[in-house]
């Protein structure tokens, strides 16, 4: 744990904070709360059908939530891999000077 401190405090590694959690973006937080919002409306249909009355045990929700974020980045990062692997040679090249002169 030292040494994560350490390096996040030393090289300023971006999407970490000071206490060693990770920040999100904004599209990161939509992708994770679009991630909930699906879960709740299946499990409220499978529930029968009450938008919001689908209540889960308190030991087992902090897990759900987890695994729908790790679920939801994972998509979010695949889609932005997706795209970048669409992009034609040139562009890619054009990306890499703007980001080496940023």
């Amino acid at each position: 744990m030292k040494l994560v401190a350490r390096l996040v405090s030393e090289l300023g590694l971006p999407g970490w904070g000071s206490n060693l959690l990770p920040t999100y973006s904004a599209q990161e937080i939509g992708a994770i709360d679009a991630g909930y919002s699906r879960f709740q409306r299946l499990a409220d249909q499978e529930g029968g059908g009450t938008p919001g009355k689908t209540y889960f045990h308190p030991d087992i929700v902090a897990k759900i939530r987890r695994k729908i974020a790790a679920d939801e980045l994972m998509s979010y990062a695949d889609r932005l891999c997706g795209w970048a692997a669409m992009l034609e040679p040139a562009a890619l090249q054009n990306l890499g000077e703007l980001l080496a002169n940023g």
